[in-house]
């Protein structure tokens, strides 16, 4: 019984042994942010991406199949005579998709950070490492979705001359009759 309050008293006075400190007057305010670890199976530059909602896996079914970007679409508004409702639908469907895909790529994020912990602690077992790589694939099947999704509603915004059109400009082939600069 002796020894169990002194653990418990060793673990409440642990901040105050350890830091120095203790825990009151801690401000989480004022208390300087710290930005969460990299995660060793994420570049720096895939955390960027996962973070701004960019497709980073290859939508070569959808490009073969000449569904349009969302915001490539938006870039070429001009050539492809994009009607103000047009545009007005694909910048409501472009934001949507951004804001699903930062949210998801914030939980891959967080999963591979924790999956990091996990073994950091050096004894990952299958019961605490398996719930999170699954988490972890849930996650990038959504995100890469969310982006197929946005993609396979641009068939219902734009017309056939339009989708034409933009496969033209996305293989980088002239329009009939047009001369290319």
């Amino acid at each position: 019984m002796i020894s169990r309050m002194l653990l418990v008293a060793a673990f409440l006075l642990l901040p105050e042994l350890v830091l120095g400190q203790g825990t009151r007057g801690f401000d989480p305010i004022l208390a300087p942010r710290r930005e969460p670890p990299i995660p060793s199976s994420l570049s720096p530059e895939a955390i960027e991406e996962l973070r701004a909602g960019i497709e980073t896996i290859s939508p070569a079914a959808a490009e073969h199949a000449g569904l349009p970007q969302p915001a490539r679409a938006l870039a070429l508004a001009s050539e492809l005579v994009l009607s103000a409702e047009q545009v007005a639908e694909i910048e409501a469907l472009a934001s949507v998709a951004l804001d699903d895909a930062r949210r998801l790529g914030r939980g891959i994020i967080e999963q591979e950070t924790r999956l990091d912990s996990l073994f950091a602690v050096g004894d990952p077992r299958d019961w605490t490492v398996r719930p999170v790589v699954i988490e972890i694939g849930r996650l990038r099947t959504e995100l890469r979705y969310v982006h197929l999704r946005a993609r396979m509603r641009m068939q219902e915004i734009l017309s056939a001359e339009q989708q034409r059109r933009y496969a033209e400009l996305a293989a980088g082939r002239p329009r009939a009759g047009s001369v290319r600069e």
